[in-house]
């Protein structure tokens, strides 16, 4: 019969070689390397295998090849070699059931059931896998097309593990061959074994208590032999997979049948948890009876923590995208924010030049203006968030009870609502110096671990800021204080009621990868990265706890001394002698304050919306003006653009830019090119005076 070839079986390499079919590699390892017989008429299929697995390695050995395209050519490789350990084999060969007689050769007439069989087929009409598995005693079978080169990889690492555990149970069986009953059953038991062969082989009694369990239990939970036998089937099993896991092979062993594959976590004797994928099937007597069950327990611990970890960081990219959109929406009404703010202020302060003789209106006025900078400074916070502002990882200067608030908020909904939580936070602990996505961190982190120390329970978290001043006599009279230099600090402690530290433990609980949470619940790197921030900071953080009575984290950062903008009046008069500015910007009435305030300060203002109309004014009357004051971001044209094509046409014309983005208005020389100043909106009288004053004096 002519066979259908299936092209969906994956390429691997444009070259192609025919492969010797007696042809044994053994690089690498030459030592009694894992022979695997290919058995395929496809030579594609031979090849792909063998580039597949050409740097496979099990044990410390390496695979060796050997091919054969039909039946016949498989029997006299198989006598000529009685140590392959697997048969990659397809079931349609030179006729349609060849492969399955070559099956029936292997186990019948050979007597081989130490030989790992594998079908791979293209056409599963041909050979439906549960009647080939159960009826040729089979270890697997797949579809070529599902089968890529990883899941090759673990099919053949599983493969030789059932090959070397069943070559050792046969080596355990021979030595029992006099007693002919005993032969017979422990055949038995190794050909069930070989259905279903993994890490933790096992066979339980109709009453559920353990009647064999393989060697290596000791080394897979800590548990010996002895400790096990003779116990039930769902001891070692946690609480949540008796519950979810018990029900379910109950069932299955109530009705006699099967279960593969169902999942279940396990506590080992040492406290760690893991997870293992249970399969089995029942025993029965010459009668047809149930006598028990026999399967394998799969270890899939590290697969459970690597799901885990790839949820873990899908979640933070997602995370990461929305609060990039936050960010980029914040300093966008943050910028719209600085202008109408710019307005009041000017405004106000013009007002206070006008009214100065009045002290209760002045009084209203210095409000406005306390206001004012109390909204500026919400808005350098809006501005932190959305990362306009700064590099990352700069150090400025931080409001600690601004920034421990807003970590709160976005914290709440994380917390479980069984979980209180009170705070004792100042309006105003002062500033740090620091970065505050930093400080968002370690917040959040600090009061994470709290909430995972309460667990499941009711608990308080308290977070706690105070200002703290520290003399010689403080720290000798204190001997919970750790090791401060005298000076002013603020504090912010995280305390929780919940389970406490151990003693033994304490010295460790900020080492990377450290962790007391079980089943691959912790990274051990949260604390870690707390203590790395504090120390980044020139900060230090303290622990207070005991077993059962809760944990207080205390950190300690150096009081930082922020200068203080004056956005009361001080200029009283004139400061300018006529000279001629170009005051630009897009809204309406900041046109309008900049001409006043300009007027104010003794100046001669031409104030414009349009950067380009601006530019036109300078290129017909280069020399008319003394200095320029434009706006960062315009509609027809950047502030920084519109400096260059004026320094083009008179280089000697000073710049200033006017911004909101503070990272280019806070450094002392101004970074882009053609600006000789900046000021920062929204800007007062004092600091358009300052900034004036500055470029006149260099010219």
């Amino acid at each position: 019969m002519e066979k259908q070839h299936n092209h969906e079986t994956m390429t691997f390499a444009d070259e192609h070689k025919e492969p010797d079919p007696l042809d044994v590699k053994t690089q690498g390892n030459t030592m009694n390397p894992w022979k695997i017989l290919i058995t395929d008429d496809e030579k594609d299929v031979h090849y792909i295998t063998e580039k597949v697995l050409a740097d496979f390695i099990f044990k410390g050995k390496k695979a060796a090849f050997l091919h054969a395209y039909s039946k016949k050519e498989s029997e006299t490789i198989i006598r000529e070699n009685p140590d392959i350990a697997i048969v990659l084999l397809d079931v349609v060969l030179e006729t349609e059931n060849a492969g399955l007689e070559l099956i029936h050769y292997i186990r019948e007439e050979l007597g081989n059931s130490i030989i790992q069989i594998v079908i791979r087929t293209g056409q599963p009409g041909f050979a439906p896998e549960q009647s080939i598995i159960n009826k040729y005693d089979i270890n697997d079978y797949r579809l070529k097309t599902e089968l890529t080169a990883q899941k090759l990889h673990t099919l053949v690492t599983t493969s030789l593990r059932s090959y070397q555990v069943k070559s050792n149970l046969q080596k355990e069986l021979e030595k029992r061959k006099q007693i002919e009953l005993s032969l017979r059953k422990s055949q038995k038991r190794l050909k069930d074994i070989v259905t279903s062969i993994g890490d933790w082989i096992w066979e339980i009694d109709t009453k559920l208590r353990y009647t064999y369990i393989s060697q290596n239990i000791n080394s897979i939970t800590g548990y010996s032999y002895k400790e096990l036998i003779g116990n039930n089937f769902f001891t070692l099993m946690t609480k949540e997979s008796r519950i979810s896991t018990a029900e379910t092979i109950n069932k299955n062993i109530a009705k006699a049948e099967a279960f593969n594959n169902i999942e279940m976590w396990i506590q080992k004797k040492d406290g760690t948890k893991a997870c293992f994928l249970i399969s089995g099937k029942p025993v029965k007597d010459k009668n047809n009876l149930v006598t028990g069950y026999r399967g394998v327990n799969k270890d899939i611990t590290d697969l459970k923590k690597a799901e885990k970890e790839k949820a873990t960081l899908i979640s933070q990219l997602r995370q990461a995208q929305r609060l990039e959109a936050i960010g980029t929406l914040a300093g966008g009404i943050a910028h719209d924010f600085n202008n109408i703010l710019g307005a009041i202020l000017g405004y106000t302060q013009l007002l206070q030049m006008d009214i100065h003789e009045n002290e209760k209106a002045m009084h209203y006025t210095r409000k406005i203006l306390g206001g004012c900078d109390r909204a500026k400074n919400l808005i350098l916070q809006i501005l932190d968030f959305s990362r306009h502002n700064k590099k990352n990882n700069e150090m400025i200067a931080v409001s600690l009870s601004t920034v421990t608030k807003e970590s709160l908020k976005l914290l709440r909904s994380s917390i479980p609502s069984s979980i209180k939580i009170r705070t004792e936070i100042s309006e105003d602990s002062g500033y740090i110096l620091a970065d505050p996505a930093q400080i968002n961190h370690m917040i959040v982190n600090l009061c994470t671990n709290a909430y995972q120390a309460i667990g499941d329970n009711q608990g308080t978290i308290t977070i706690k800021t105070n200002q703290l001043e520290i003399d010689h006599q403080t720290i000798f009279s204190q001997s919970a204080l750790p090791d401060l230099d005298p000076g002013n600090y603020i504090t912010i402690s995280v305390i929780d009621d919940g389970q406490g530290i151990s003693p033994e433990i304490m010295d460790k609980i900020f080492e990377p990868y450290f962790t007391t949470k079980r089943g691959g619940d912790g990274t051990g790197l949260g604390l870690a990265v707390v203590h790395g921030i504090v120390t980044q900071c020139n900060g230090q953080i303290t622990i207070k706890s005991s077993k059962g009575k809760g944990t207080e984290f205390t950190v300690y950062f150096p009081k930082y001394i922020k200068e203080k903008e004056d956005t009361d009046v001080i200029i009283n008069g004139t400061a300018g002698q006529g000279q001629k500015i170009i005051f630009i910007d897009d809204e309406d009435a900041l046109v309008e304050l900049g001409e006043s305030m300009l007027e104010k300060l003794g100046y001669n203002p031409v104030a414009m919306k349009s950067g380009l109309e601006a530019l036109e004014i300078i290129q017909k009357s280069p020399s008319k003006f003394d200095i320029v004051i434009t706006d960062m971001t315009m509609p027809d044209i950047q502030g920084t653009q519109l400096a260059g094509k004026i320094k083009k046409i008179r280089p000697d014309l000073p710049v200033i830019l006017s911004t909101g983005f503070s990272n280019i208005a806070d450094s002392e020389n101004a970074s882009p090119a053609g600006i000789d100043a900046v000021i920062a909106k929204p800007f007062t009288m004092n600091s358009l005076a300052r900034a004036i004053n500055k470029v006149l004096v260099k010219i």
